[in-house]
């Protein structure tokens, strides 16, 4: 059956707008579904403290995302102000999750409980107020979509911009309360003499992990105009892509980290006495006068 000649241009109009998007939502289900794993597996595993499922949260959260985008590419009229609501929520929670999630691991090198509990407060409050915001526009700019049209429509710069406040707050966290203080903190206590090896190891993690945020960003913010303006068929999928790729490094350090803490942990009860501390969220009290060590940054 032959296509009438009329109808090429909206078909290659179709193809262009949905194509691409289909190809990056299939590159991001990996990370997805990756994600959704390693916080059930921690949980079968009885690595159980607020972080992890904090994790899980995230990831069941990017989850939906991903679905309601596989479902708008791949369904006739699978474009609704449902689906899509309910995809820019789970999203957001992504990103929220993550955000405080990793700020519950940067502050562990902080002597004072106190102002680990301060941090992470700020890392709530900011968290939620800025994903609220950037809901509120997302489901005001939903409002005015046309489910009918041959693409996806972009969101907003303005909304873009907000909703990244949230990973710019979680990578500045990262390098000042983790990668700067933990540095601070091995220097001044000597805490490297006592498990140098894992806690080099988990600290160069910590490094690779920053870098490679900094560099995701730093590639969002630099094409954020092109996706939303050039070809905005590209804004979505990007948007699940990064933050699932996020998501899938935090998830590989805190199995990496609980892996280190198990060892370390061995090793502090055949006579390490107390050097090994307890992730935050998991019921110890974090670093104490011992200084930081691998175990601490589960």
């Amino acid at each position: 059956m032959s296509v009438p000649p009329t109808l090429i241009p909206i078909l290659e109009i179709v193809a262009n707008g949905y194509a691409k998007t289909s190809c990056i939502a299939g590159v991001a289900l990996p990370f997805v579904v990756a994600n959704v794993l390693m916080g059930c597996y921690r949980l079968v595993s009885n690595v159980r403290n607020v972080r992890a499922a904090i994790l899980l949260i995230a990831s069941l959260g990017i989850l939906v995302a991903e679905a309601a985008l596989l479902t708008a590419t791949t369904k006739f009229r699978g474009r609704s102000y449902f689906s899509i609501g309910l995809g820019v929520t789970g999203w957001i929670v992504g990103l929220v999750g993550l955000n405080i999630a990793g700020t519950m691991r940067f502050v562990v090198p902080l002597q004072k409980k106190r102002h680990q509990t301060y941090i992470i407060f700020v890392s709530v409050v900011y968290s939620l107020v800025f994903g609220a915001v950037g809901l509120a526009y997302m489901f005001i700019e939903i409002g005015q979509m046309n489910f009918a049209g041959l693409s996806m429509d972009p969101f907003s710069m303005k909304v873009g911009a907000i909703v990244m406040m949230v990973p710019v707050f979680y990578t500045a966290s990262g390098l000042l309360f983790f990668s700067y203080t933990l540095h601070k903190t091995i220097k001044e206590t000597g805490a490297i003499i006592q498990t140098p090896g894992r806690l080099q190891s988990v600290t160069w993690a910590n490094h690779g992990l920053m870098g490679l945020t900094l560099l995701f960003i730093s590639i969002y913010f630099s094409g954020m105009w092109y996706f939303k303006v050039k070809d905005p068929s590209l804004d979505t999928p990007t948007a699940v892509l990064f933050n699932s790729s996020f998501l899938a490094m935090e998830n590989i350090f805190e199995i990496t980290a609980n892996a280190v803490h198990h060892q370390a942990s061995k090793t502090s009860s055949r006579g390490a006495g107390n050097a090994v501390g307890q992730p935050y969220g998991s019921g110890g009290d974090g670093i104490k006068g011992t200084g930081a060590t691998s175990a601490s940054v589960a």
